[in-house]
């Protein structure tokens, strides 16, 4: 069995349309997620502000234990972002994020080392501090924002194109695939030369078999390859219309009248004798004589008519049709 490989190629971009939209939900939801995190840590950089403030006004120890625990572990857990962002992309302060927090780490070393002196001025410095690192911090948030929302935009638009270029590539495919399968010329609206040479085979024998007369006319056009020279491509579609047209009209539903190649065309005719056969090409070759094809100059065909040799294969008998034409 031969494989069709362009049948497996689109199925493989089926599938990576398929993945790909999986993908583009799965970037825009670590994204959202990697946003929420950086507000989340601003969040708690503030509320340690706040904090600090709690403690230089609170006298119960009890109190202060507890405000003093929750600033460490605020601290605690911001520290590896801090660490994680500490690259100079979206940064818009003086120093770098690890030393912006090492710097807060060390008011709060000696806030809480003293609490009882001086902590006023360290603690408005440690809550200055923290003011000027969440404006940072908010900043850098805001510049995120925008290159994950522009980037957002631009995997959707890939995405789009990608499956419109999907879409036309199947499409494009199924049409091929059609016309590779189909029985009819689509100029002529006659079958095609692969359902004459699959009836002719199935014809013979059946009329070798019975001993039922069988005949074939053939039709050329004269100077076919001249065309090009003397008709544009619309005059010449319009050529193949009417004369697809007028044979179909011109013979009998039983008859099988095919495009061989570009300028030869055969006729089947079961149950003919060869003088019939000669009736119809000569009243054919009147009605193309009589038929207006609204072209200059009108074009020409060639004639041939032959009868089935009961000792013949149907490839014989084609070959015999052949020659006749270009004698």
């Amino acid at each position: 069995m031969q494989l069709d490989w362009s049948a497996y190629r689109i199925t493989l971009l089926l599938y990576i349309g398929v993945l790909i939209l999986p993908f583009s939900f799965y970037y825009t939801y670590t994204s959202l997620q990697n946003l929420e995190a950086n507000r989340t840590i601003l969040y708690q950089l503030n509320k340690s502000g706040a904090e600090i403030l709690a403690v230089t006004h609170t006298q119960d120890p009890q109190e202060r234990s507890r405000h003093i625990k929750e600033i460490d572990k605020t601290l605690f857990m911001i520290k590896p972002w801090f660490k994680e962002n500490n690259r100079k992309e979206f940064y818009v302060g003086g120093r770098s994020l690890l030393e912006d927090y090492d710097q807060l780490l060390k008011y709060w070393n000696i806030l809480k080392n003293d609490l009882y002196n001086n902590t006023t001025t360290t603690a408005l410095q440690y809550w200055k501090h923290t003011r000027s690192l969440s404006f940072i911090i908010e900043k850098m948030v805001l510049l995120k924002e925008a290159k994950i929302y522009n980037l957002l935009y631009l995997t959707f638009a890939i995405t789009i194109i990608l499956l419109l270029l999907l879409i036309y590539s199947v499409r494009a495919y199924i049409y091929i695939q059609i016309k590779k399968h189909a029985i009819h010329d689509h100029e002529t609206k006659l079958f095609n030369k692969k359902y004459f040479l699959s009836e002719i085979k199935t014809t013979l024998s059946r009329s070798i078999r019975y001993k039922y007369p069988l005949s074939i006319l053939s039709i050329t056009i004269v100077d076919f390859d001249k065309m090009d020279n003397i008709y544009d491509k619309n005059t010449k579609t319009q050529i193949f219309k009417i004369f697809g047209a007028l044979i179909i009209s011109l013979t009998r539903a039983s008859d099988v009248a095919c495009r061989y190649d570009k300028n030869s065309f055969f006729i089947i005719l079961p149950f003919t004798e060869e003088k019939d056969a000669l009736i119809l090409e000569e009243r054919i070759r009147k009605a193309f004589e009589k038929h207006d094809f609204f072209t200059t100059p009108k074009p020409k065909f060639k004639f041939a008519t032959d009868h089935l040799n009961y000792e013949e294969t149907a490839e014989a008998f084609v070959t015999r049709i052949e020659n006749l034409l270009h004698k």
